[in-house]
């Protein structure tokens, strides 16, 4: 049974106590496993993003998001027109694509196949497809770009598609 949600001490916040946790918090008994408002969280701000260079020469830049996750990454990137990234495919990591600004051009799979994804699409990749992100319009590509599970190796690469 819960009884009604009351305010954390430690944050303000409204928790959900079992009947158990509400006596032993009553009667003054601390346990290990009491633990009132434990949530992790971060917010990344649009302003206040770090903008990296990738080192590829590319011209993208990265604001990287993962040192705040755990049990995936994220990032949101930046291409100027005439961008693109490496022709590859993880192996073990699903990656979604979601177009915050400007034209997505992708090529999909082998022999490559060529999609547009406008402003406020999304693009479900799953591990061992073969794609190439580029910005083969006039104006900036913002992408906010998410995979699971964490890993950062373990990539097949390509040679480029013109």
């Amino acid at each position: 049974m819960l009884r009604p949600a009351r305010p954390s001490r430690a944050s303000g916040r409204t928790i959900a106590l079992s009947a158990r946790r509400h006596r032993l918090l009553r009667y003054g008994f601390t346990q290990a496993t009491v633990i009132l408002g434990a949530v992790g969280y971060a917010i990344h701000h649009g302003a206040s993003h770090e903008w990296v260079p990738r080192d590829d020469g590319s011209g993208r830049t990265v604001a990287r998001l993962s040192d705040s996750l755990t049990q995936s990454r994220a990032n949101v990137w930046r291409y100027p027109p005439g961008a693109r990234g490496r022709r590859h495919a993880d192996k073990a990591q699903e990656e979604v694509f979601v177009v915050l600004e400007g034209t997505l051009t992708v090529d999909l799979g082998d022999p490559p196949e060529r999609h547009e994804l406008e402003r406020g699409s999304v693009l479900v990749v799953q591990p061992g497809t073969i794609l190439q992100l580029r910005n083969a319009g006039e104006d900036e590509l913002v992408l906010f770009i998410y995979g699971a599970p964490p890993v950062s190796e373990g990539a097949d690469f390509f040679d480029d598609v013109p």
